[in-house]
């Protein structure tokens, strides 16, 4: 990793700065976007309160993590100001940490923030932030912090400003690469992709809805020390698969490839695969945007096949194809898209 210039000092500097943290505070205390509080829960005092201002179309995220050495297992619930549930979450978070959002607030109003326990007793630490005070990734500008137990997130906003663009790659580069930080993405679904299960620092790639506002949170790896990242927003490494032009594929074994390809909501793609001997080919074809399955064949019981589809919906297609022989050696597939004529 390279050595931080002045720029880039700034940068971490500015990270670290946006959430304050309070001291030991109250039940029921009043919070400002970017402020944190400490708690603590047990059998007996199992939910705290805290509350606070909100605006109509604000979006916010909530984040509650469990600190020191109890085994806090942390539960997240939003109330309007009428008292009404808005949303609730368990573990959102990394390992059994709560984190809710982002949400955009319906009203303006008073807003309260349960913080509760799903299991075991300990301290927490409860964040609210707005994502619109946020700093915003850019593509090729990367953003600069440092965590550790004393401060163990940051967090940052991510938004689409165009349909039909390329699909976007995330990564987060630590200064020890044994230990990366964890980069996690949140839509208004929830979670839609995290390095904590698979221990990597990248994420692509992002299929992510044009002029729609995304969370990223980097969290601390949890190991003593902390460490220093920097995080990436690029374009996608998944290559884009034009109409007419075939591409010859090498699937290894126990792994598959994957291309995008753009479609028109209304017109008919015709994709053709062609595999060697051994090879059966398994085809996966996702919706954009929000990654429903339009198209499933789990394995070809022979070497060619030929699949038309009646787009839906305007946007970038993910294919996935897999060899599902299970004769555990490489093969080559050619693949052929097709776009039909209308009418």
């Amino acid at each position: 990793m390279r050595p931080l210039t002045g720029s880039s000092a700034l940068l971490l500097l500015l990270c670290a700065a946006l959430v304050t943290p309070l001291a030991q505070a109250q039940d029921g205390q009043s919070l400002r976007y970017g402020e944190a509080v400490q708690g603590s829960l047990n059998p007996s005092a199992s939910e705290q309160d805290w509350r606070f201002s909100g605006n109509a179309g604000d979006w916010i995220l909530v984040d509650m993590r469990a600190i020191g050495d109890g085994e806090l297992d942390t539960f997240l619930t939003l109330l309007d100001p009428q008292g009404n549930a808005l949303a609730s979450d368990d573990d959102s978070g990394e390992g059994t940490n709560a984190r809710l959002g982002p949400l955009k607030l319906p009203a303006d109003g008073e807003y309260t923030i349960l913080a509760g326990r799903y299991d075991g007793a300990g301290a927490y630490l409860l964040t609210l932030l707005n994502l619109a005070l946020l700093p915003a990734l850019a593509p090729q500008k990367p953003l600069i912090g440092a965590l550790s137990d004393q401060h163990p997130a940051d967090f940052f906003a991510l938004a689409v400003p165009e349909p039909g663009g390329r699909p976007l790659g995330l990564s987060v580069r630590s200064s020890d690469p044994a230990r990366p930080s964890i980069l996690s993405v949140y839509g208004t679904q929830g979670m839609l992709a995290s390095t904590e299960d698979s221990g990597g620092e990248t994420l692509d790639p992002l299929l992510l809805v044009a002029e729609e506002l995304y969370a990223v949170v980097v969290g601390w790896s949890g190991q003593p020390g902390g460490e220093t990242y920097e995080l990436w927003l690029t374009d996608s490494r998944v290559p884009l698969l034009l109409p007419d032009q075939s591409v010859e594929i090498l699937l290894e074994p126990q792994a598959g490839a994957a291309y995008f390809f753009e479609g028109e909501e209304g017109t008919t793609a015709r994709l053709t695969i062609d595999a060697a001997a051994g090879i059966a080919p398994a085809l996966t074809v996702t919706m954009p945007g929000n990654g429903d399955i339009l198209f499933r064949n789990e394995g070809s019981q022979t070497r060619a096949l030929t699949v038309t589809l009646d787009l839906p919906a305007r946007g970038l297609y993910r294919l996935d194809i897999s060899d599902a022989s299970g004769h555990r050696l490489p093969g080559t597939v050619r693949l052929l898209l097709e776009i039909l004529p209308l009418g």
